[in-house]
């Protein structure tokens, strides 16, 4: 894959060769590796096919939850989504302020 890859070729023979490595890995009950299916993602992505694109992200996303955020970033750039909000600390109560109580 990553000769194949790493040779600039057209993202069409990339994708073939990323679904044949799917097809294997699930004819042996195989999970592919982690970015496969975002490799996957980006590829179709790139040659304008924005379903399979999400499909892929979300697919690499239940697979392999670490890497949430950053499919949740292609996603983003991809197709103008929101990202997941970042995680924001609980505002402070008043009773927890000495000079709330004044």
């Amino acid at each position: 894959m990553y000769n194949t890859l790493s040779q600039k070729a057209d993202p069409a023979t990339g994708i073939a060769v990323l679904e044949r490595g799917i097809a294997q890995a699930q004819s042996k009950n195989r999970i592919p590796a982690p970015g496969y299916y975002a490799e996957l993602g980006y590829l179709y992505a790139q040659i304008g096919r924005a379903n399979q694109a999400r499909d892929a992200f979300e697919k690499e996303k239940s697979l392999f939850p670490e890497s949430t955020p950053y499919m949740d970033r292609l996603l983003h750039t991809m197709t103008g989504e929101s990202a997941a909000p970042a995680p924001t600390a609980p505002a402070p109560s008043s009773s927890s302020n000495p000079a709330a109580r004044s």
